[in-house]
């Protein structure tokens, strides 16, 4: 199976339903590292359903997970509880090595105006059904918390290689921002599988 990051993997499984969850924070360790935890589940009957389809093979995800992140990530571990399956892990990123992985889904990457991280949406170019998709992952959104170590001020969020910005509420709880941002906000005009979320200072 061809792939560039476990998020392309579940892609499929995105337009599939809204019972998806990825949800990330952001902080520093003592050194200074970009410290990335992730995790991404979905509905054990989803992924029944995909594999059963052809669409997503469970086994080839993780195995293609520990090898495509290998050079950055620990330990990439299953998630098996209750109704739901998936994958976490932690990535430490030394900044004067970005790229390394700056190809990477999830993986922070710094810039002059904040973070940029690419994500997986939904492409307009290729879909069918515009309003089939939307309705099917309307109840799905990435969510993001970011450690004010990391970024003291959050002021936009945009999609850098599309050129557009996006109304999300932006929520100070205290020593941290948490910022989430429905799926069917973010498209790709242009063909590709991915965009570039900017949190902008």
């Amino acid at each position: 199976m061809k792939t560039t990051t476990v998020a392309l993997l579940l892609t499929l499984s995105f337009l599939l339903t809204g019972c998806v969850d990825i949800y990330e924070h952001i902080s520093l360790d003592d050194h200074n590292n970009i410290v990335a935890n992730v995790i991404m589940t979905m509905s054990k009957s989803i992924v029944a359903m995909a594999e059963s389809q052809g669409s997503l093979d469970w086994n080839d995800t993780l195995k293609n997970a520990k090898k495509n992140y290998g050079s950055v990530v620990k330990n990439v571990q299953e998630v098996d509880s209750g109704g739901v399956q998936g994958l976490t892990f932690q990535a430490v990123l030394d900044p004067t090595k970005a790229e390394t992985y700056q190809e990477l889904g999830f993986m922070p990457i710094a810039t002059e105006t904040g973070y940029s991280i690419k994500v997986p949406v939904i492409n307009t170019a290729t879909s069918t059904s515009n309003a089939y998709t939307n309705m099917m992952v309307s109840g799905f959104s990435y969510k993001f918390s970011i450690s004010k170590k990391v970024m003291a001020t959050v002021s936009t969020v945009s999609v850098g290689d599309q050129g557009y910005s996006l109304d999300v509420p932006i929520l100070d709880f205290g020593d941290t921002w948490f910022i989430e941002i429905p799926l069917t906000s973010v498209k790709s005009d242009d063909g590709g599988s991915t965009v570039v979320l900017e949190f902008n200072k």
